[in-house]
């Protein structure tokens, strides 16, 4: 198994993606909202299930496939679900960070 590939449950397996351009994440006005890290992988269905997501600066959350609407140039752009998922996670570690 290649040393960026991790098994994670059963038959899913976690994929490790290099900081590439076409990695990066847009909000729906065309702001980089993060970097795709890894891909959590359902092999027995066909599936990516969740990415990992780093944020711009509050860490990293994991959102479901299927928020990320669309490939666009240099990266993906996220769905209004996936940009309030994002939203709620800065906010919350923000708050965090703020205690």
């Amino acid at each position: 198994m290649h040393e960026e590939t991790e098994r994670i449950a059963g038959d899913a397996f976690s994929i490790a993606l290099p900081g590439k351009l076409d990695n990066r994440i847009f909000d729906a006005d065309g702001n980089t909202a993060g970097r795709i890290e890894k891909l959590l992988i359902d092999v027995n269905n066909g599936l990516i299930r969740y990415t990992e997501v780093k944020l711009l600066e509050h860490g990293s959350v994991r959102l479901p496939w299927a928020t990320l609407l669309a490939k666009k140039s240099g990266g993906y752009t996220l769905s209004p679900i996936g940009k309030a998922l994002i939203d709620s996670a800065r906010s919350r570690k923000q708050s965090k960070s703020k205690s």
